[in-house]
């Protein structure tokens, strides 16, 4: 936590500033291990937590380097400002995207003379890379999500609605792992899935369906996500034709990671395969993003994207090829980019299950 919080610091000295404000809540779990609400102001030699009553026994638990304040009803924005003088400095380091107008205009008229530095995508960068830790977790995540598909696989069966598989998998995380999903699950079968985020609804399997189930489970903050598309009973022509397309696109872009490697060329890996076979109109989104405390995080693996993969980024490998009126197929795994190439997290088979 301490080197979190220097790298944090050092941050601020680049933007000349004397400390952060961390308003997220993956932010404040990264630099502090708090999980309730509030903030933090960080600085080289003054860390402090500000929340509520409802939180600061809480907060004393899991942030014993913080100094927690509890900001009394109407004083929210005062208690900020006053933390950022006490840190030691009139400038005070914020990221844009995760500050609102009202907040940044409250804080101001609490302490006319603070400024604030606004900066985008601060804490993202910062987490990019996850530590020996942070991989731990993750990979209990993964192996948690490897058996959840095992057990969706073995319940899923004609009749069966999209909602009602949703259902028994949240239950079997719960029940099962002491665990809770990463993310709302999407279950689309049959027709449903070409929408890329189909939400799960009253559609019920059929004989040959193919089913997308896009998942993950979540460990002590932690996320995984896995794609696995499978069918109930032998699928149609197209949908195996498909199938194969994305899976050879997924495999070749999976193998391509490496450091070095700049995230617009893996997505270029999968994309020219399926543009090759002629479906490049049917896969219309990026091929990949990072994941961590949230489930989409830096990098990104996009056509448009310029970053470059580096050892500790965590990525997801996810193609996909939608038909509307017909059905589709997304097979992603999440992948650890190493010092040599890359480790998939997950054990589980890509190959077609036909149930």
């Amino acid at each position: 936590m301490k080197d979190r919080m220097k790298r944090l610091t050092q941050a601020c000295d680049k933007h000349g500033a004397q400390a952060a404000l961390i308003l997220d809540s993956a932010g404040m779990r990264y630099f502090s291990g708090f999980t309730g609400e509030g903030c933090l102001v960080v600085s080289a030699d003054k860390q402090v937590l500000i929340t509520d009553s409802r939180y600061t026994e809480v907060a004393q638990k899991q942030a014993p380097l913080y100094d927690v304040r509890d900001f009394g009803a109407g004083k929210y924005h005062k208690a900020i400002a006053q933390a950022a003088r006490d840190a030691g400095g009139a400038k005070l380091l914020v990221e844009g995207e995760n500050i609102s107008h009202h907040d940044y205009e409250a804080i101001k008229k609490a302490d006319a003379e603070l400024e604030l530095i606004s900066v985008s995508g601060l804490g993202a960068q910062l987490r990019i890379k996850k530590d020996a830790g942070e991989i731990a977790l993750m990979k209990k995540a993964a192996q948690i999500t490897d058996q959840c598909l095992e057990y969706a696989l073995s319940i899923s069966k004609p009749g069966m609605t999209e909602l009602e598989l949703a259902a028994e998998l949240y239950y079997y995380l719960a029940t099962r792992h002491q665990s809770e999903k990463a993310f709302p699950f999407i279950v689309a079968s049959g027709v449903n899935g070409s929408m890329p985020h189909a939400e799960p609804g009253e559609n019920r399997f059929a004989p040959g369906d193919m089913v997308t189930l896009d998942f993950g489970a979540e460990y002590m903050g932690y996320k995984s996500d896995m794609t696995r598309t499978y069918s109930i009973g032998r699928p149609g022509e197209k949908m195996r034709e498909i199938y194969g397309i994305v899976l050879e696109a997924q495999t070749a872009a999976e193998e391509s990671l490496k450091p070095g490697m700049k995230c617009a060329d893996v997505d270029a890996v999968a994309r020219d395969i399926i543009t090759g076979a002629g479906y490049g109109d049917n896969f219309g989104h990026g091929l990949g993003h990072g994941v961590g405390l949230l489930i989409h995080e830096s990098p990104r693996l996009s056509r448009y994207s310029e970053d470059i993969l580096e050892p500790g980024m965590m990525v997801t490998v996810e193609p996909g090829i939608y038909l509307p009126g017909v059905g589709g197929v997304r097979i992603e795994n999440t992948c650890l980019i190493t010092e040599n190439g890359y480790e998939t997290l997950f054990k589980a088979d890509k190959k077609m299950v036909i149930l």
